[in-house]
């Protein structure tokens, strides 16, 4: 059963916002557009909304400080609760064990890797081209986000309720689970430069720097972070904090603070190209943020996606594609450079998404115990259109 989220209240509990009382949602976004768009023009290394870490913001973040939190923040953003379909999703849908938490594939098996989270914890194994089920990893406790590793593995798995990483052998066929225990509620994890880990903590606004399956290193964060994203070969390491309205830049190498900028008024999650460039899910906004690393760390563009709830992200770096859920609409959102190309429709409360960058294929998990499976778009398609 669906409860209302309070502002207090992890985002990892089944909760969400009350069907939109769309007045009062608009009212809210406008009152707060103006700081944050403020913030958005920051440049590296300043700390608009109370976000910097330490006694010196963004760029004296080290490893053993702690984040200093402003007293008053927003609540948690959240994605939209989804109405039910008025459209037949596009491709195919499957059934899964239990409800969906983050997609990750696996390009060396051709397997896509679904976190379950309830009823219990584990990692389903999927073929990425049927769809069919194959081995099932039982968890300590619920995953959220999955990445794998360089790619095929392993696979990072962060339990929230174990306060581990966990790290599972590529395609889930036999091999030891490698637990590390890091912070409150690790969230999302991005390996980096060197084999490290890097893991947030959504409940300490910390990041865990994890070599050789143990902590070397804790850094702060902006409050709450939410998503985590890799960029220049994993040299860059950035941290979206949901509640602070800030993406902060790290050195991977160094595990130094390089910066932060304001990114939007409700940000949940970040992806990155590999290279010079990142994009923020600004859910309470309603939009994409697009930044880039160099020449300096900023705010390049924002793309308005209304009434949408913009949340799960997935970049594929052979297309230089960018695909966006928005969980109002029940759709997926396809970018090319920083134009929305078209959408297709979804499962219902499409929380995550996932490509296979070898074909193009999309997966997408609807809460609702579904998984997605969408055959590579072609140019000349028209199905579902440009909106989004």
């Amino acid at each position: 059963m669906n409860v209302p989220c309070h502002p207090g209240r992890p985002r990892r509990i089944d909760c969400y916002v009350r069907p939109v009382q769309g007045l009062l949602r608009r009212a809210a976004v406008a009152l707060t557009l103006l700081p944050a768009l403020a913030a958005c023009g920051s440049n590296a290394g300043d700390s608009p909304g109370g976000g910097g870490g330490g006694a010196g913001g963004a760029q004296s973040a080290t490893c053993g400080q702690r984040e200093v939190i402003p007293e008053r923040l927003p609540p948690f953003p959240e994605p939209a609760q989804s109405p039910a379909l008025r459209e037949r999703p596009a491709g195919r849908v499957v059934g899964l064990p239990g409800r969906p938490e983050g997609l990750a594939f696996d390009e060396r098996t051709g397997q896509v890797a679904v976190g379950i989270n309830e009823p219990r914890g584990l990692i389903a194994f999927l073929d990425g081209r049927s769809g069919e089920t194959g081995r099932q990893v039982a968890l300590p406790g619920g995953p959220r986000h999955l990445r794998f590793a360089d790619g095929a593995g392993p696979l990072l798995v962060p339990a929230e309720d174990a306060s581990a990483l966990i790290q599972v052998p590529s395609g889930g066929d036999g091999g030891r689970l490698e637990s590390t225990p890091v912070g409150r509620q690790p969230h999302d994890a991005v390996a980096g430069a060197g084999g490290r880990v890097f893991v947030i903590n959504e409940l300490d606004s910390s990041m865990s720097v994890v070599e050789n399956d143990r902590v070397i290193c804790t850094l702060p964060t902006p409050a709450n972070p939410g998503g985590v994203a890799a960029a220049e070969d994993g040299d860059r390491v950035a941290a979206v904090g949901v509640r602070a309205n800030q993406l902060r830049l790290y050195d991977a190498r160094s595990l130094r603070g390089m910066g932060e900028v304001g990114v939007g008024i409700g940000p949940t999650h970040v992806v990155s190209d590999g290279d010079r460039h990142m994009f923020v899910a600004d859910t309470r906004g309603d939009a994409i943020i697009f930044l880039r690393t160099r020449p300096r760390f900023e705010v390049r563009s924002r793309q308005a996606l209304p009434n949408s709830s913009p949340y799960g992200l997935a970049y594929d770096r052979e297309r230089d594609e960018l695909w966006v859920t928005s969980t109002e609409r029940n759709r997926v959102v396809l970018f090319r450079g920083r134009e929305r190309v078209r959408s297709f429709p979804t499962v219902r409360q499409p929380n995550s998404v996932e490509v296979d960058e070898r074909t193009g294929s999309v997966f997408v998990a609807g809460r609702y115990q579904e998984l997605q499976l969408i055959d590579p778009p072609q140019d000349g398609s028209s199905e579902g259109g440009g909106q989004g």
